[in-house]
C-alpha cells in the first residue's frame, strides 16, 4: 500500500492531503471521524492535521489535512482514490 503509517504527528516537511475546511476546530475533528469511516482504505492509517487559516473578511477556517506521505506520488495516489470516491482532495507540499 502507498500510504505510510505515521509514527509521529505530521510535520511541515511531509506531504499531506487536504480534504475539507470547516468553521471550527471541533467541527474539523468531527468531520475527520466521518471521513475516516467513509474512506478507511485511504485514511485509516493517516493522522489528522487541523490547520487554522485566517482568510480575512471571509473568516477563519480550519483545514482538515491528513498524512504524512513519503512523497508526492503517494499523496497523489491517495487523492486519486478519494476523487474516485467523490471526495475532494488537494495535495499539500511540504513547507521549506
Amino acid at each position: 500500500m502507498l500510504f505510510r503509517s505515521p509514527s509521529a504527528p505530521i510535520g511541515t516537511k511531509a506531504f499531506k492531503i487536504q480534504l475539507s475546511a470547516v468553521g471550527t476546530d471541533a467541527a474539523a475533528r468531527t468531520e475527520w471521524d466521518k471521513l475516516k469511516k467513509t474512506h478507511p482504505g485511504v485514511l485509516g492509517r493517516l493522522s489528522l492535521n487541523v490547520e487554522k487559516a485566517d482568510l480575512g473578511q471571509k473568516g477563519i477556517y480550519f483545514r482538515i489535512q491528513a498524512g504524512p506521505f513519503a512523497d508526492r506520488t503517494a499523496a497523489d495516489a491517495a487523492c486519486q482514490e478519494l476523487t474516485k470516491q467523490k471526495q475532494s482532495c488537494l495535495v499539500i507540499r511540504p513547507e521549506g
